[in-house]
């Protein structure tokens, strides 16, 4: 499932979607709790959740949160769609609270229409669980504001959803779709 988000994703990028440039300046953050909707807790429950912390037999902590604040925001010379960003994260689950770096990833800017722009990417970093370092990405897409936003984080063989991943991704591709359509 992720590979095939990341890839369409990609693809969206790859398409040129007609943007406009902004400058944005300023801290940016969003958090997120877990889903818990039934088609996203099934295929949550079908990976390995033990990397992040569950102890079998395995379920879903309701709880679990992931937080996002992005302290660097800078529009690339070339593509004003295309910005590198920095900043921390904390994942809330089972308990733990992992924190993490995020270090000059590429974020991606779609504007779906003149009221409706999206921000999209596919963020990495590394959490320290127990004693060993595991890595983690981030499959990320937020609204222009981040006040919603859906995010899947995955490390070795386990996924966590973060919104309403199938229904959210579902309406963000039918608004890319309905752009690119214009």
């Amino acid at each position: 499932m992720k590979k095939i988000i990341a890839a369409a994703l990609c693809l969206i990028i790859i398409t040129g979607l007609v943007s406009c440039g902004q400058e944005h300046s300023g801290e940016r953050a969003v958090s997120m709790q877990i889903s818990t909707s039934q088609t996203d807790v099934e295929y949550m429950l079908g990976t390995d959740l033990t990397v992040f912390g569950a102890v079998p037999p395995v379920s879903i902590d309701d709880g679990a949160e992931l937080s996002l604040i992005f302290t660097s925001f800078e529009a690339f010379e070339t593509d004003d769609r295309l910005f590198l960003v920095s900043g921390t994260g904390e994942l809330d689950v089972y308990g733990q609270k992992y924190h993490f770096d995020i270090d000059e990833e590429i974020m991606g800017m779609v504007t779906v229409s003149e009221s409706n722009t999206v921000y999209e990417s596919i963020l990495g970093s590394t959490i320290t669980v127990g004693e060993r370092p595991v890595e983690i990405s981030i499959d990320f897409v937020a609204d222009e504001d981040f006040s919603q936003a859906v995010a899947t984080v995955s490390a070795e063989g386990g996924m966590l959803f973060f919104g309403d991943i199938f229904n959210d991704y579902l309406e963000y591709f039918n608004m890319v779709i309905a752009g690119v359509q214009q």
